[in-house]
């Protein structure tokens, strides 16, 4: 048979420099001519940062040595030159010259520097003595508009620079203007719905609240099952398939390999195992800040495209978070105040005795800084950028509330003020999907909750892996993967992309990162004996124990057989083992596999035998759960779940648990909130008239691919959804009226 070869379509012909340059400016006019609220609007708005930043040049004078600043109208004249500078010739240097995160970075600043410099020679009254001086009043500016924003509610989204995204996105083509509705999906990473709903009830975040009260949206519930974690969470939302995964870390007998999810090369794995049709992201859409990419061509940040056969950093999608000259000056500003409200607020736990609580020293303010400011500011800025190209579906994962809850504790104040940074994000994320190419429907969701709980070896005086090697038989030699590292992924993603980009700024950063860098793959974070993926692999020797823990959920592995080993083997071998586990106050239950009667959950007072789902005694999953049994039976089907499978106390009188890792808010395992995660979807796509209550990640998967045919459907039909319990409706409004003409 003899095919034709196909011509590949032309590759799209781009205006030349000048040309796109005159449309840059065209487009800012025309932004300021049809500014959404009116150009009187936008003009208050000028006048207002205008003030404030002239303002804050005077602070300057005050207090750097070489800015001297004679005049109020002076310092005023010299902010409106600067500003009309970087409005003129800041957007046409971002298309003329070769961009990098290095040389952009330095543009942003020196335009900052330059545009204050090359105005105070301007006006005499005025006077910044060298590049130094200008750094820091252009810092100083930073900083008092920062605040000025929050205190005079002056919205960012409503900044000229966010709104003149969307002209550059267009002006650099790659357009994707395919017909068809889209989907922006944010991950609040780690968040329950009885905490959103406390966030709702409380105020803390009235936008969300605004679409449940108008009925636009629904707020739902799914059963995050156990594992419950980002790595099973995510992977079936995704990928529609989280089976094998039995935890965030486990050993693979077969290879004697320790799999770390968040690292790019296991990461990349899980991708491939779980990769399939039911892929989220395949048809154009954009991954942003995720562990896996659900398929996306387009990737920023994804742990699992960083491996040499994933793809790099792209340059034009971080070039639009900078395009905002205030970026990086106020991320530097914001960085730093997070670790002094770190500092301030950890401090407060331990002088008012806030019980429980862990330690919050380094390098935990950094991560919450940079979780919670740069990579919080970038992932809503690139899922704008992504709007405004009109990428059919974008899924990005936030990570500071889940990161901010692990240390605090998942209702404590500092981790309920990220939700109301949620709430500004989606905020700003709906405001902008006004002005993109297509319609877009909005969807937020977790991908597991956090349930609260003083630490296992907190409350015992002792770790899991010590109680375990003290119950085993003879000396041991132990693996422990029991480290805080799942909160390092996205800060280690976005630095492994930064290491690849050609040019200066990879080997500026490869130089700096050098020691904490195997490969191209930057691995900051706990780094200690079997925290890096592919412990053991390769080797003749393997530990004699492996203890995996993912919040209070813990595999444990015999390495030394290539098989899982039964109940009977482990008696045999090690005859206190089991006993002592079920016995100890801190441990719930223990998930083993016997020879004669299959899978078995053993707790203190009774056993569930789960192959008939019979119960002797009293049955040690009541507390968890009506899917405890089902989820169960699912690990214990896995290649790789450990020889036991352990999950900590969880007490529902108080939802505490005792976590297996050093975070005062866990997740991994099964007991509490950690279990009850949620989904905000828009009320038009859904057929039920209640609130959906799903049973797993890959249902979520299902919902959303049917949520998306309908939004196609509607779209194509031309019609408005109606509500789903219109038929309801109109049947009770008939009978009514028939009884009114009976009467």
């Amino acid at each position: 048979m003899s095919t034709t070869p196909t011509t590949p379509p032309a590759a799209p012909v781009r205006p030349g420099v000048l040309h796109r340059i005159a449309n840059i400016w065209a487009d800012e006019y025309d932004t300021a001519m049809n500014w959404p609220n009116g150009r009187r609007h936008l003009l208050g708005r000028a006048v207002v940062i205008t003030l404030v930043d002239a303002a804050a040049l005077v602070v300057a004078g005050w207090l750097v040595p070489g800015v001297v600043v004679e005049s109020l109208l002076g310092a005023l004249l010299v902010t409106i030159i600067a500003g009309l500078l970087t409005f003129a010739l800041r957007p046409v240097a971002f298309l003329i010259l070769p961009q990098s995160i290095l040389t952009t970075a330095l543009l942003t600043v020196l335009f900052l520097v330059g545009t204050l410099l090359i105005a105070q020679r301007l006006i005499p009254s005025v006077t910044i003595d060298g590049i130094i001086a200008a750094v820091i009043t252009a810092l100083i500016i930073a900083l008092v508009n920062a605040i000025a924003l929050a205190i005079l509610g002056l919205d960012e989204d409503e900044s000229f620079y966010r709104r003149s995204m969307r002209k550059l996105a267009r002006a650099r083509g790659d357009v994707d203007d395919r017909p068809g509705p889209g989907f922006a999906i944010l991950q609040v990473d780690g968040l329950s719905e009885p905490v959103i709903k406390n966030a709702l009830r409380t105020g803390r975040m009235p936008f969300l609240s605004s679409w449940l009260r108008e009925g636009s949206h629904k707020l739902g519930r799914y059963e995050a099952l156990a594992p419950s974690m980002t790595t099973a969470g995510q992977t079936g939302i995704l990928h529609g398939d989280n089976s094998g995964i039995p935890a965030f870390r486990w050993w693979e007998r077969d290879r004697r390999y320790l799999m770390v999810s968040n690292h790019p090369e296991d990461a990349f794995l899980i991708e491939q195992r779980a990769s399939g049709p039911n892929d989220l992201l395949r048809d154009g859409g954009a991954s942003i800040s995720n562990m896996v990419s659900g398929g996306a061509p387009r990737c920023v940040a994804t742990n699992s495209q960083l491996s040499k056969q994933g793809q790099g950093i792209r340059m034009d999608a971080f070039s639009l978070y900078l395009i905002n000259p205030y970026n990086i000056t106020r991320g530097a500003v914001t960085f730093c105040q997070s670790l002094i409200v770190e500092y301030f607020q950890a401090r407060k736990q331990r002088t008012r005795g806030v019980v429980p609580r862990i330690t919050r020293g380094m390098p935990f303010p950094f991560l919450r800084a940079a979780t919670t400011t740069l990579l919080r500011d970038m992932t809503v800025d690139l899922m704008i950028g992504e709007m405004y190209r009109g990428t059919p579906i974008i899924f990005a994962d936030y990570l500071g509330y889940d990161e901010v809850a692990h240390h605090a504790g998942p209702e404590r104040p500092e981790s309920m003020d990220q939700l109301e940074v949620v709430d500004r994000m989606v905020r700003s994320l709906a405001r902008a999907a006004e002005e993109a190419p297509r319609t877009y429907h909005f969807i937020l969701l977790s991908d597991h909750g956090q349930t609260q709980g003083a630490t296992f070896d907190e409350r015992y005086g002792v770790s899991l892996e010590g109680l375990v090697r003290r119950l085993m038989t003879g000396e041991v030699d132990s693996l422990a993967a029991t480290g805080d590292a799942e909160s390092w992924g996205p800060v280690n993603a976005f630095f492994t992309e930064v290491v690849r980009v050609p040019g200066r700024t990879a080997r500026l950063a490869r130089r700096a990162l050098a020691d904490e860098t195997t490969g191209d793959v930057v691995s900051l974070g706990p780094s200690g004996k079997g925290e890096r993926s592919g412990a053991g692999a390769g080797t003749d020797s393997v530990p004699d124990l492996v203890i995996a823990a993912s919040g209070n959920l813990a595999n444990i592995y015999f390495p030394d057989v290539p098989e899982r080993r039964s109940l009977e083997d482990i008696e045999a071998l090690h005859p206190d083992l089991v006993r002592g586990l079920v016995e100890h106050p801190g441990i719930g239950f223990v998930l083993v596999r016997s020879e004669r009667f299959g899978a078995l959950a053993i707790g203190r007072q009774g056993i569930h035998y789960l192959a008939d789902d019979r119960v002797v005694g009293d049955d040690p999953l009541t507390i968890f759960g009506p899917h405890a049994a089902d989820n169960l039976r699912r690990l214990d089907s896995y290649t790789h779940v450990g020889d036991i499978l352990v999950n900590s106390i969880y007490d529902p009188s108080t939802d505490e648990i005792a976590p297996f890792e050093h975070q005062v808010g866990a997740h991994g395992g099964f007991g509490g909130p950690q279990n009850q995660a949620f989904l905000l979807y828009p009320t038009a796509l859904e057929t039920e008239t209640e609130p959906i209550a799903l049973v797993g990640a890959e249902a979520v998967n299902t919902r959303i691919h049917q949520w998306i045919a309908r939004a196609r459907a509607l779209e194509t039909d031309g019609a408005t959804a109606a509500p789903p319990d219109t038929a309801v409706r109109s049947e009770v409004a008939e009978v009514l009226q028939d009884a009114k003409r009976s009467g």
